[in-house]
Order: structure tokens, then sequence, then C-alpha cells
């Protein structure tokens, strides 16, 4: 998974990211909710891309789910995110 954390750094360079083993989570932040949703959106994106079609896993999506500072975003993330985001 390293080439695919490397990949996600550059092209999201303000995301904070973990791995273990064969888990990844992801933070991300914003100035508001807007910005938190789109950077979101645009790194689960990235990140099925590298994952899936780069490196030919497969998501458990089983696995999946959000944390958020707040109810608003975390209904906001979902909604945007769809069955995505667990």
């Amino acid at each position: 998974l390293l080439p695919v954390i490397r990949s996600i750094r550059i092209n999201h360079p303000r995301t904070v990211m973990c791995v273990h083993v064969d888990d990844i989570a992801a933070t991300v932040q914003g100035d508001n909710e807007v910005e938190v949703i789109q950077q979101l959106a645009n790194l689960a994106a990235d990140l099925h891309e590298e994952v899936s079609a780069q490196c030919k896993l497969k998501f458990s999506w089983d696995k999946v789910f959000l944390l958020a500072s707040s109810e608003s975003l975390l209904t906001r993330a979902g909604k945007t995110l769809g069955k995505y985001g667990g």
C-alpha cells in the first residue's frame, strides 16, 4: 500500500493518513463543512481508484466508517459519500 499512500499524499497534502497492516484511516480538515466534504469526496474517489484500479485490491465496505466533529458534518458527509461512507 505504500505507493497508494505516497500518491495520495502528493495529491492531498492536507490529509493525515494512517496505515495499519491493510487498513487505511484518513483525516481531512477545512475552514467549513463544504470544504471538508469536498476534500473528503475527492480523497475517497482517489483512494478507491488507487486501491481498486492501480493495486487491483478490493475494499471491505463493511469496515468503512465516518467520524465527524459535528452531527451536521457527519450527515452531510454520509449523504455525499452514500454507500461508500459506511
